[in-house]
């Protein structure tokens, strides 16, 4: 019998590609023990192919190459029908979704079953039944419910393994389907095949070298989160000690303090007379330090206390709140001429003193910014950007330079001198810490002269409360 040497050559190209797709699994499967079942196919399956070399001498290696090609197949559909049936149906919590898998997966191996049967009958009937068709054919109808299964767990875990798993079962269909074409029409579907061969196996080694990246990547992130929430919580720790510290600093802070501006208003009161106007000027100075050191060692207390403190929720109309502060507010800007915008009934669920302290806050600031103004323009509101609620506190003050806005949450951080407007740059950190308790953000936007807008969310767990109390 003579041999094509140039079919004989890809053969043997195809079985050493094959062979060194199993040699690399040989490796990964020891770095990844979940793919030691592809490993074991693969042997087999190189053994299909070096069976298939020998083909031209005699048919019989045909029957037995694709014969082993489908035992190799069987391995991997058992491997892969056990990983679906444990991540899919035992590990699901769901029984609505686990009673749906389950006649999922009843409905895909019945319909399976039929087409291999309606197909091999049919063949039978129009007299073009052939063993390597019926092998070609089992194969087709193990691969296209195989591709279903992985394209179903590929769904659930988006690896890069999973993927190639998928498109490696598609082209495997393909393959075998192009093996019943090679045999009703020989030249073209020969050529067919081969190149088809060539992209399954190709696939494969690709999958082999992906598989122990992919694992080194998967082991970093999880070792970078790892590492990550290690940090926040030495962060959580250190923030906590630095806080405690804080408050009682400040607390210590307050008793000579306030020794200090007692004695130099009674030195002030009481022997004025005996000193100059240079004398006197530097215990008005000493007074006016002591007093604004007493008032950010008070804010610096409230924000330790903020932090610290338990949040109580409660159905709150926000609209009725802002009211009042901006009415209590009037009285102690009393030749301040205040305008307000309030849109009625906002209905929050969050804590309420912490979120009266939030806006008192930033209300005072935009009155407090605004002075100079004929009027203090104010608008609150809520509105809707992707899909949540966001609540905005508007004036029409002096504004500020954006370039400058990462100072604008910072402590002790000011954009105006003590000399424009006062403050101890304690108030916006206090906003933001507040509505970071709440699993919220803050933040704003301005234009010198033109005002500013300051918005704030309240986070999910509060605004899912929200909507199960009304």
């Amino acid at each position: 019998m003579a041999v094509d040497m140039f079919v004989l050559a890809i053969n043997v190209f195809l079985a050493s590609l094959a062979s060194i797709s199993t040699i690399v699994f040989w490796f990964t499967w020891r770095r990844r023990p979940d793919l030691v079942y592809w490993f074991i196919a693969l042997v087999i399956f190189s053994t299909g192919h070096l069976l298939l070399i020998f083909k031209q001498w005699d048919v019989v290696f045909t029957y037995l190459g694709n014969a082993v090609q489908l035992a190799a197949l069987l391995v991997v559909v058992v491997s892969t029908f056990y990983e679906y049936t444990v991540l899919m149906i035992s590990k699901q919590e769901d029984q609505q979704k686990k009673k749906k898998e389950k006649l999922f997966l009843a409905l895909v191996i019945s319909l399976t079953f039929l087409s291999g049967i309606i197909a091999i009958i049919l063949m039978a009937v129009l007299s073009t039944i052939d063993i390597i068709v019926v092998l070609t054919i089992l194969m087709v109808d193990l691969l296209i419910p195989l591709t279903i299964f992985v394209m179903r767990i590929y769904r659930r875990q988006r690896t890069i393994t999973r993927l190639l798993m998928f498109i490696v079962f598609l082209v495997g269909a393909l393959t075998a389907i192009s093996t019943i074409i090679a045999v009703y029409y020989h030249n073209w579907g020969t050529a067919l095949n081969y190149a088809f061969n060539f992209i399954f196996i190709t696939l494969i080694l690709t999958g082999g070298l992906a598989a122990p990246i992919e694992q080194r990547i998967t082991a970093s992130e999880e070792s970078y989160k790892n590492l990550s929430e290690s940090l926040e919580e030495i962060v959580v720790d250190r923030t906590q000690e630095l806080e405690a510290f804080s408050y009682s600093v400040s607390h210590d802070l307050k008793a000579p303090l306030r020794s200090i501006a007692g004695f130099s208003k009674a030195l002030k009161e009481d022997f004025s007379n005996q000193l100059d106007e240079k004398g006197i000027d530097y215990l008005s100075r000493i007074i006016k330090s002591t007093k604004r050191m007493n008032e950010i060692i008070g804010d610096m207390l409230d924000l330790a206390q903020i932090s610290r403190s338990d949040l109580i929720y409660e159905t709150v109309n926000l609209s009725k709140m802002t009211s009042d502060i901006i009415d209590n507010l009037s009285q102690i800007f009393p030749d301040q001429i205040i305008e307000s915008d309030i849109q009625k009934d906002i209905f929050v669920v969050c804590d309420v003193k912490l979120i009266k302290i939030a806006l008192e806050n930033l209300l005072s600031n935009a009155i407090k910014f605004s002075q100079g103004k004929s009027k203090v323009q104010i608008k609150f509101g809520v509105e809707t950007q992707e899909n949540k609620r966001v609540f905005l506190v508007n004036d029409k003050g002096v504004g500020f330079d954006m370039k400058y806005y990462d100072k604008l949450f910072g402590l002790f951080q000011r954009l105006h001198s003590d000399d424009e407007f006062e403050g101890t740059g304690i108030g916006l950190i206090t906003v933001k810490r507040i509505i970071e308790r709440h699993k919220g953000d803050v933040w704003a936007k301005s234009k010198v002269g033109e005002g500013a807008t300051f918005y704030f969310t309240i986070g999910e767990l509060a605004e899912n409360n929200h909507m199960s109390l009304l």
